[in-house]
């Protein structure tokens, strides 16, 4: 897997993350759904909506830690949320 192809992201509330260069980001999901706080990997169906972290954007996750989840990029695909 190319390393543009995903992110991890840290999700600190709501509708907040910390971005992988350390910026809080608004996020927002279909359904209007929040994320339990942790790290996820975001993936992009289309390289051009990256980086928005909006309704096209596919949150896997949530792992311990960012090293968990990029380790689980590098295995069989886990199941987006």
């Amino acid at each position: 897997m190319d390393a543009l192809d995903f992110e991890v992201v840290r999700v600190i509330d709501d509708n907040s993350l910390v971005d992988s260069e350390s910026y809080q980001r608004s996020y927002r999901r279909r359904g209007a759904q929040s994320l339990t706080p942790g790290f996820y990997v975001v993936l992009w169906p289309d390289p051009a909506s990256r980086p928005r972290y909006d309704v096209r954007a596919e949150f896997v996750g949530p792992f311990e830690s960012d090293i968990v989840a990029r380790a689980a990029m590098e295995g069989p695909r886990p199941v987006t949320l």
